[in-house]
């Protein structure tokens, strides 16, 4: 999710290496709570030999789970009962530091405190990893993996990425600050997140990029947005973020009416589009006369690329026969999860830029 303003590694490696790259690799896929319909990009990580799932977050830097102590006593939750799952301090409770807040692009804020620990990435595992335990959220309790870059604006915090290549040069896990994100086509996407680079068996034909504008909370320009056949161009406020970590496609409140209006018009034949309480919802047998969504987004190299959304990506079931848009009117521009499916992405923020390719 994106952001508002507001040591001494050990490893025992298992290390793929592709095209001279050192690659960590962890499966992922689209998981939702059960009181959720919209799924959010998840991975499986081992912390301290307790399993917990994180959100694959490009949009911020840092890393935290769920203190069971915070939620099974302070809140009196359960931590069997949501995605993320908790982390325990073992064999007695942590002693809590100093607190920090963040908070979101839609409003989640979270409260935490610094520990260190073992974190297993899959054929990878480092020691004294630095990371945050949730003592606070005005949400359903979620761990994140960040994996945005180090920014003087985020404090002294240094991202997970960094503290792998902050290792010498030949105990490093990974090469570069760099990592790819794909995810497969069809009603149940399943992908890799892999970091340290690309792997280009993966994708069709060659990366197209886009340029990072601003690298401290990493963004993108976009030059229009398509409904169908009708496009709109988008002045003024026209920066978006490419974000694994947003499950939805978020728009500014001003192209609510004109948006919504092409959604319910430009597709095969009309449908009929209910709202409450900003969300979105359709009969699920209309949702195959939607139009796709379009981004056009400024390359590298002057030209324009398009990244196409098509209904499949950005309808979920909610209940048997009832579908929900995941597209909101409440932010600022931000690409979610449902551009992701169907397709590669790398995340090279060394040369400041995004490639973009179709899987295999």
């Amino acid at each position: 999710m994106t952001l508002f303003a507001s040591i001494t590694l050990g490893f025992t490696l298992v290390l793929v290496i592709c095209c001279g790259e050192k690659l960590v690799r962890l499966a992922i896929s689209p998981i939702a709570e059960e009181t959720h319909a919209v799924a959010s990009l998840m991975t499986q990580l081992k912390v301290d030999g307790q399993d917990v799932y994180a959100l694959v977050d490009a949009g911020s830097p840092y890393t935290f789970f769920v203190s069971k102590h915070w939620y099974e006593g302070t809140r009196s939750g359960d931590c069997k009962e949501i995605v993320s799952k908790c982390y325990e301090c073992r064999p007695e409770a942590c002693q809590e530091g100093p607190v920090r807040s963040i908070r979101y692009s839609d409003k989640t804020t979270v409260t935490m405190f610094e520990h260190s620990g073992e974190i297993n990435f899959g054929r990878a595992t480092a020691r004294g990893i630095k990371f945050y335990l949730m003592t606070e959220c005005n949400r359903v309790p979620f761990a994140s993996l960040g994996l945005s870059p180090p920014a003087p604006s985020y404090g002294p915090y240094v991202p997970t990425i960094q503290q792998l290549l902050d290792r010498p040069k030949s105990q490093r896990p990974i090469k570069r600050y760099a990592f790819s994100v794909y995810l497969s086509g069809g009603e149940q996407p399943t992908g890799e997140l892999i970091l340290g680079g690309q792997d280009k068996s993966k994708y069709r034909g060659a990366l197209e990029y886009v340029t990072i504008v601003d690298k401290a909370f990493p963004r993108i320009v976009l030059s229009n947005i398509e409904i169908g056949s009708t496009s709109y161009a988008i002045k003024g406020n026209n920066e978006a973020s490419i974000d694994t970590g947003a499950n939805t496609l978020t728009m500014p409140k001003s192209f609510q009416a004109v948006v919504m209006h092409s959604l319910r018009t430009a597709g095969e034949r009309p449908v009929n589009i209910t709202e409450a309480s900003g969300m979105y919802r359709i009969s699920c047998g209309d949702a195959q006369y939607l139009p796709s969504i379009s981004f056009l987004m400024r390359g590298s190299k002057g030209k324009l690329l398009s990244l196409r959304v098509k209904p499949s990506s950005y309808v979920s079931e909610e209940t048997e026969g009832r579908c929900i848009l995941a597209i909101l009117f409440d932010g600022p521009w931000t690409i979610g999860l449902p551009a992701f499916i169907g397709r590669y992405f790398l995340y090279d923020w060394d040369k400041s830029r995004i490639g973009i390719a179709k899987v295999k």
